[in-house]
């Protein structure tokens, strides 16, 4: 008899806690006969993110072949997209990379018979199992995300869902795709194509740093900023160059320094370009004076909120005493 909301919320949090007695109390419910309005589908799609918090793997081979048959514990979700998005969502969050539920993602992506969300789901759980899989999984798993760039039928949300799980599984592969996207692929998925390429970079480099893992490979290292920077001279109109300046920033490229320091010190610059030139500044981490000198120039904007607040973080990223004393004021 509670709200729809409530109800929902009830089920995550038993996810939440990871309470493994209550998978089977939520596979029954998975059964119970709700209407398929929304607050029906709503309570599904609590119980399946429920199922997948929990993290129980023995429930991966039926969702698995929920998601690709339609057939969720006897009930027909064949035409039930978000639901059926939200059995993708729960093999995801259970990070059990089975050979049933890799599979299932695979073959939801091959067929044609699928809603656009449904796709979306399995794009965006590719990613994450994939990068726990064996290497000859992980071969035939970028091929997938590939697959789905060339033949989304127009879906860029998608697309760019793919990069990123293109970029999750981090093989040499991936990272290879990942550069002729950022090069020559379609113009709305370059910068997401290099950000995929920045964000390993930079996670990679920080597991090494903590003795977690070896890092990323020299030659491919050089591969990627050189991509980044050839990237980041070749486009001129903001939102892109922007996204690529972050990059080089990510991958700490010093050489991006003089031109970061010229286009924030530029008032004339578009505010998005010069907010994540501040961030990239800040992540390059180089407190020398003219770095400082242009971010408290965009600081003391106040034209954009966005800008100023970019500002702050960049300041803030240089970890300078200085800077310190000036943010406090």
């Amino acid at each position: 008899d509670l709200r729809t909301r409530e109800r929902c919320w009830a089920a995550v949090s038993l996810g939440l806690q990871k309470d493994r007695e209550a998978v089977k109390d939520l596979v029954e419910l998975l059964d119970a006969k709700y209407e398929y309005t929304d607050d029906g589908v709503n309570v599904l799609a609590g119980i399946l993110a429920g199922l997948g918090l929990i993290g129980d793997p023995s429930v991966v081979p039926d969702l698995a072949q929920a998601f690709v048959e339609g057939d969720l514990y006897g009930r027909d979700i064949r035409n039930q997209d978000r639901v059926r998005a939200f059995v993708g969502f729960a093999l995801l969050k259970i990070g059990e990379p089975s050979y049933e539920a890799l599979n299932a993602i695979m073959k939801v992506h091959k067929s044609r018979s699928f809603g656009r969300i449904v796709k979306r789901s399995a794009t965006i759980s590719a990613g994450p199992l994939a990068a726990k899989a064996s290497d000859a999984k992980k071969k035939e798993m970028v091929a997938t995300p590939r697959k789905y760039l060339r033949k989304s039928g127009g879906d860029p949300s998608g697309e760019n869902f793919a990069i990123i799980s293109l970029s999750q599984i981090g093989t040499p592969d991936a990272f290879n795709a990942l550069i002729d996207i950022a090069k020559s692929g379609k113009y709305g998925q370059r910068p997401f194509a290099g950000l995929g390429l920045a964000t390993q970079y930079w996670y990679q480099e920080r597991a090494r740093e903590a003795k977690r893992g070896e890092g990323m490979d020299e030659e491919l290292k050089n591969k990627i900023v050189k991509t980044l920077r050839e990237c980041s001279d070749k486009y001129k109109d903001s939102d892109t160059k922007a996204a690529f300046m972050l990059c080089r920033g990510l991958v700490k490229d010093k050489s991006a320094i003089d031109e970061l320091v010229r286009v924030v010190s530029k008032k004339s610059s578009a505010p998005v370009l010069r907010g994540f030139c501040c961030i990239s500044l800040g992540l390059i981490g180089d407190a020398r004076e003219d770095v400082k000198d242009s971010l408290k120039l965009a600081l003391q904007e106040r034209k954009s909120t966005d800008l100023r607040r970019d500002a702050a973080t960049g300041l803030g990223l240089l970890r300078d005493a200085e800077v310190g004393k000036l943010l406090l004021k």
